[in-house]
């Protein structure tokens, strides 16, 4: 087989192409000559392939993939051995537009960008243990040793390998020994596999032996050492359930790489499944010997187990008692105990009121504080000193919550985090602590989300500090779309600023953005900016400083560069400093040129600038379509522009991360493989 630099074969492969040298036609012909003949077979052949193969296919692999997958032979492969039946040939022309005869006499050959082998069953191993989903492949049509045709198309490859387990509710006095039946636990798992086909488990597919543990993943115990085990729940000596609360039954597949299971792919059953079934060690798949596929080393399904209260009046940890539906006839629907690590599931009424659209409404964390409180402090919510009961089925009184604690506004955004603006669920933890100072965290879920069809905040901070002097970009960071589903940047035109900030005056400001997006949907977003009284310090230094500011750099008659002169430097030149200003946090801010003439940091680079200018167009090597970013000498984000936009360069320098970037002007930096550049 002849090897090309760039392309390289696999699956199927012919007998070895020759290069042939070129045969003179005679000068008179009445048979056409082999060039023609050629070519016409490559007409041919190319319909061939466009008729027989669509631009994209989505397909499910075998449960194992060896070389056969590719129709590898030792001699030619034709058609009917290449899309033979379980081949990817006959995978990808299920799909096809219109399967054409043409191909009969032709030998197929796959390419996978991305995945460079001259063996099949290589491959086979490649593609069997790639997370890779979607691949660019070649199909190459050979008419004996010649080259005749070729196509490329997309592969989607799909995997619906999964599972569930159903957890099981047990109460105090129970016996243990009712869950640890392997057929109990059988029957508890749902398996599919790689084409969404249910696998029957059965009690022998389990280790005899079982675990405990506290946590999905976390340490396990045997049953006679697990009793008040991290204070959860489990079995006393006895073999009676004892406390109230949640731990997960932990219990081994015998034979994971056995037949039965050959069709699953346990890494993805790990990764698609409901969180109770990993895969162990999680990214330690092992190849079995004589097999192409891999498969893990062990598997371990993890089983919740529920235990409630029965008739006992010990003193244990404090619950929490939550009325979900308060117009229930059926008091045993009525309200839901939880205990230690659990997360309420709040009723429709609830998770209302605790779902926010920040863009709409204004939403800050004193808000939701505030409403939390007022949902948690009511009836619904109700803590006790333990989940007993006493003889007389009476419930043990009221425990204490810190409400100001842990409803308070720094709580909220511990948990939210510092983005008000990003959509998702948080959980928002809740203390609960007896008489016996015993305590109990339960967490309670509130939604942030976006209003419809409304502008929503990609990238947005809320809260902003900055030191006296500091330069300040409203924009800088700041970046919105059409909405949810619509991810069209809206540019600043469409976005109007109320409130200003005074960098030389420390203090709070308010900048309030107005987003209208192309339907004209509004949405408002709220900025606090605080600008500290930071120390300026000056020290002896000598160096060079080169301006990297298109118009030139200001000189400054102060340190915190907010008195400026009548002079400017122009742009790539050179100068001497002697010392140099830094901020309270040890960042230089400033570089006096001598006699209190003051240059700002971000408009010189300590390090040459190469003069270069020209326009850049802006195109994103992976998606042509995307914006890029802008960055500062520091390398951090300053805003985004967007494809195909020109813009002027002035120069070019390597930053701290080894990559070449031009400069727009200032301190603004993009990515020299970012785009086209033209000389001016």
């Amino acid at each position: 087989m002849k090897k090309f630099s760039k392309v390289k074969y696999f699956g199927a492969v012919a007998a070895a192409l020759l290069a042939v040298a070129p045969i003179a036609a005679p000068v008179v012909s009445q048979v056409a000559s082999p060039a023609v003949a050629q070519a016409a077979a490559a007409d041919n052949y190319a319909d061939a392939l466009n008729n027989s193969f669509a631009n994209t296919s989505n397909i499910t692999l075998p449960a194992k993939v060896t070389g056969a997958y590719f129709a590898a032979t030792a001699d030619k492969a034709t058609t009917s051995e290449a899309t033979a039946d379980g081949t990817l040939g006959a995978a990808l022309l299920k799909q096809g537009v219109k399967p054409d005869s043409k191909l009969d006499s032709a030998s197929l050959r796959f390419v996978f960008t991305g995945l460079e082998t001259y063996n099949a069953d290589k491959l086979a191993t490649q593609l069997s243990n790639s997370a890779t989903k979607t691949y660019t492949v070649t199909i190459y049509a050979y008419d004996g040793a010649n080259q005749v045709a070729s196509k490329t198309v997309t592969v989607n490859i799909a995997d619906s390998s999964k599972a569930t387990v159903k957890g099981s509710t047990v109460k105090i006095g129970d016996n243990v020994s009712d869950l640890l039946t392997q057929t109990s636990l059988a029957s508890a798992v749902t398996l599919q596999d790689r084409n969404g086909n249910s696998i029957s488990l059965t009690g022998a597919d389990f280790e005899a032996s079982t675990k405990w543990a506290t946590t999905v993943g976390g340490s396990g115990a045997d049953l006679s050492t697990i009793k008040f085990y991290e204070n959860k729940p489990a079995a006393s000596t006895d073999g009676k359930w004892a406390n109230p609360g949640q731990l997960y039954q932990v219990s081994q597949i015998s034979n994971p790489a056995s037949a039965k299971f050959s069709s699953v792919n346990w890494a993805q059953v790990a990764k698609a499944s409901n969180g109770l079934v990993t895969v162990e060690p999680s990214d330690g798949l092992v190849t079995v010997v004589g097999s192409a596929v891999g498969v893990p080393a062990q598997v371990y399904v993890y089983r919740p187990v529920t235990v409630q209260t029965g008739n006992n009046d010990q003193q244990f940890y404090p619950v929490v008692d939550y009325t979900y539906a308060p117009d229930s006839a059926d008091a045993a629907k009525k309200i839901v105990s939880y205990t230690n690590g659990q997360t309420v599931e709040l009723n429709a009424s609830d998770a209302a009121s605790l779902h926010f659209y920040p863009a709409a409404q204004g939403t800050s964390y004193e808000s939701i504080s505030a409403k939390l409180k007022a949902v948690l402090s009511s009836n619904n919510f109700v803590a006790r000193q333990d989940a007993t009961v006493n003889s007389k089925g009476e419930q043990a009184g009221p425990a204490t919550v810190d409400y100001d604690k842990y409803f308070g506004a720094d709580a909220v955004k511990s948990a939210i985090g510092s983005d008000l603006y990003k959509a998702g669920t948080y959980n928002v933890p809740v203390q609960v602590t007896n008489k016996a100072g015993l305590s109990t965290t339960v967490n309670v879920p509130v939604t942030i989300g976006y209003a419809a069809s409304a502008p929503v905040a990609v990238s947005f901070t809320p809260y902003t500090e900055i030191t006296k002097g500091s330069a300040f970009d409203k924009f800088a960071g700041i970046q919105f779309q059409n909405s949810a589903s619509d991810k069209t940047v809206i540019p600043e035109s469409s976005v109007s600023v109320s409130g200003d900030v005074d960098t030389t005056t420390p203090g709070t400001y308010t900048l309030t953005y107005t987003v209208k997006n192309t339907q004209g949907n509004t949405s408002t977003f709220t900025r606090t900016v605080v600008v500290k009284d930071g120390a300026l310090t000056e020290s002896n230094a000598d160096g060079v400083v080169y301006i990297n500011k298109a118009d030139g750099a200001k000189i400054y008659s102060d340190q915190a560069t907010t008195s400026a002169t009548d002079k400017t430097l122009d742009n790539t030149t050179a100068w001497k400093f002697h010392s140099v200003v830094k901020d309270s946090a040890g960042k230089i801010v400033a570089y006096n040129l001598g006699g209190k003439q003051y240059v700002k940091a971000s408009e010189v680079s300590t390090s040459p600038v190469k003069s270069q200018a020209g326009v850049f167009t802006v195109h994103y090597p992976a998606n042509a379509k995307w914006s890029i970013a802008v960055y500062n000498s520091n390398l951090k984000v300053q805003k985004l522009i967007p494809a195909k936009s020109t813009w002027l360069t002035f120069g070019t320098k390597t930053l701290k991360d080894g990559k070449s970037y031009y400069n727009l002007g200032g301190n603004q930096w993009v990515r020299t493989d970012y785009g086209f550049w033209n000389a001016k």
